[in-house]
């Protein structure tokens, strides 16, 4: 038997808690009953999908492709035309301003959902590239995207790209002038974020870079900045300014610094360091800073440094030590998307939800997809939206899961 199949027991009921946690505070795991049929269906390596059946149009209406209005019992479907894997996945999802949700994917290009229907938006419709890593939409209204080939930007009637162009002689990204570097022009763009004074910043393959509505410079160019560490701020996979105006980094694939901390004067990595890939930071309603790692598990700073949460029983442990997403919902709990099985597409324990008092966990027999999970975002309804490998798409009302993908 496969050990990912021997460390899911049928019933499971392990304290959890943080080490060397001041206020120790004790977690339990609840709702961890695997089914035969779900272990099954790992194993053979079926896909549980919803059995909605869906259609489209395709209309000229506005670029990209339009679904049609749907019957009350009839959900329109997300559907792949740019001849995506399963290994893609939908890697950041946000709703803009007028209520519309988008879904920005690895292989399709980027989705915009506006309850009736799906309009896809691709490399024909103006982005950069049909691979997409980050999406923000900033206090102007105007979303942007990150992908593999740089930056695009949609003003509410067209998509276009924005290149990272060069200036050596002024030490500055210029936007409009060339550079004839190919690899800038192919520069990864990891993460987004705008900070409270309006500028919005870009973790990229080639470093970290600020945007203030005319230019792009690069943080490490500031020569007031203290960095004492020789940092590099190369692939900047997470990003999040805190309430009290710090800012926090995470590295990403292939990097080595961890967490980074930002005080507006000098930029220095947390110690002890953590791990090396960082997937994702947030702040949680108390104040604390919580991070998913890619191989250590989940830590949280409650004001007195990060501790590791840590679970009593090794083989619940491993379950969350690979974190893929994690997110916050308007009630104060935190979700975690559980581990991918090595090798595979799959996950191994579906998705948790923290209460603060306890974890329950959602699996296949819940009717989660057997894909792992790499985005998780609640809507303006309270509805959590789940992207997933292979471009799944699922909704979860707090009672149902519905899915939204083929």
């Amino acid at each position: 038997m496969h050990s990912w199949l021997r460390n899911l027991r049928p019933s499971i009921h392990t304290p959890l808690r943080f080490a060397n946690s001041s206020a120790n505070n004790s977690f339990r795991l609840n709702h961890m009953q695997t089914s035969l049929f779900f272990k099954l269906a790992l194993f053979s390596g079926f896909l549980l999908h919803g059995c909605l059946p869906f259609y489209q149009l395709y209309s000229q209406q506005e670029k990209g492709i339009q679904s049609s209005a749907v019957t009350s019992d009839v959900k329109p479907k997300l559907v792949k035309t740019q001849g995506s894997g399963e290994h893609d996945n939908i890697h950041a999802i946000l709703q803009d301003k007028k209520g519309d949700l988008w879904f920005a994917t690895t292989g399709e290009g980027v989705y915009r959902y506006n309850g009736q229907g799906f309009v896809q938006y691709t490399q024909k419709d103006g982005l950069s590239s049909n691979t997409v890593y980050s999406m923000i939409e900033d206090s102007s209204g105007t979303i942007w995207f990150g992908t593999d080939k740089g930056v695009s930007c949609y003003d509410g009637k067209s998509i276009a790209a924005i290149p990272f162009t060069f200036d050596s002689q002024v030490r500055r990204f210029i936007v409009g002038q060339t550079f004839a570097n190919s690899l800038e022009a192919k520069n990864e763009v990891w993460s987004i974020m705008q900070v409270k004074s309006g500028s919005l910043w870009f973790g990229t393959t080639n470093g970290l870079y600020c945007y203030d509505g005319s230019k792009f410079t690069r943080l490490l160019d500031d020569v007031q900045l203290i960095n004492s560490e020789n940092l590099r701020l190369k692939r900047i996979q997470c990003m999040l300014q805190d309430r009290d105006g710090i800012i926090w980094l995470g590295s990403g694939l292939g990097e080595t610094e961890g967490l980074c901390r930002f005080d507006g004067k000098s930029i220095t990595t947390v110690k002890p360091k953590i791990d090396g890939w960082i997937r994702h930071i947030l702040q949680d309603k108390s104040g604390a800073i919580w991070l998913s790692t890619r191989i250590q598990g989940i830590w949280r700073d409650s004001g007195d440094g990060f501790v590791k949460l840590t679970i009593q029983d090794d083989d619940v442990t491993k379950l969350l030590q690979a974190n893929q997403a994690m997110m916050q919902d308007s009630k104060g709990n935190i979700w975690f998307g559980g581990n991918e099985v090595v090798g595979t597409v799959q996950t191994n324990s579906g998705i948790w939800r923290y209460d603060g008092v306890n974890f329950r966990n959602f699996m296949i027999r819940d009717g989660l997809s057997a894909y792992a999970v790499w985005s998780m975002f609640e809507d303006a309804n309270g509805h959590i939206w789940i992207g997933t490998r292979n471009t799944g798409l699922t909704r979860f009302d707090g009672n149902h899961f519905v899915h939204f993908s083929e």
